[in-house]
């Protein structure tokens, strides 16, 4: 009876194990798929939506709220919808980054970024991933690489005047997208997972018993 009971509890903790090596993995893909859906909305917005705009007398730039004609930037774009998901329950934070920003704040700001984009450099078709605490909250930090796929942005950024640099080409390494997740609605999940395991081991456990008996 012991060794029946023993050996349901360590198959329950073994599978509570599995679970917590995948859930990485797990959050690195709903991450890899989130940046492909943020980048073709921004891809969508660069390449068809500012060229119409331009074509019918409008312009993009920061200041689009206080003049009339104006439209937001595509990196603005995306971080106003960021800040929509963001507000939500356990909602996911994506903000674009670079280290030839034009705008300051958009710049590298702590030494995972840093790191990231040294990776990024050697391998821009890769993601770097690290765990990290937030204002007190555990999260999953992922940086995919930002190239350059629409020739406007190109054209944008090497001809501003506060540009860093201006020899950015198509499809050039121009910054990358940061997707920050929480962690802890996985971790509660996870530990629901490891309670059904563990009383499902000592049903078990007990229908043996009960047949013994």
């Amino acid at each position: 009876v012991p060794l029946i009971a023993a050996i349901s509890l360590l198959a329950a903790f073994a599978e509570h194990a599995r679970n917590k090596v995948n859930l990485q993995e797990k959050l690195t893909q709903r991450a890899r798929s989130l940046h492909t859906q943020i980048m073709a909305d921004r891809g969508y917005y660069a390449k068809v939506i500012v060229p119409r705009l331009i074509e019918l007398g409008g312009t993009i730039g920061p200041d689009y709220k206080p003049v009339h004609g104006r439209f937001p930037l595509p990196a603005t774009f995306v971080r106003e919808v960021s800040e929509i998901t963001a507000s939500h329950k356990n909602g996911f934070t994506a903000n674009l980054i670079s280290p030839w920003a034009i705008n300051k704040d958009k710049g590298l700001k702590d030494q995972f970024q840093r790191d990231a984009f040294d990776y990024l450099m050697k391998s821009p078709t890769g993601q770097f991933v690290r765990t990290d605490t937030i204002e007190g909250r555990a999260v999953m930090r992922v940086l995919m690489a930002d190239v350059a796929s629409a020739q406007s942005c190109v054209d944008c950024h090497n001809a501003h005047a506060q540009s860093p640099r201006r020899d950015f080409k198509l499809h050039d390494l121009m910054g990358g997208l940061e997707i920050i997740m929480p962690v802890d609605q996985y971790v509660k999940e996870s530990r629901r997972e490891l309670l059904v395991s563990v009383a499902g081991g000592l049903g078990m456990c007990v229908l043996v018993l009960g047949i013994v008996a």
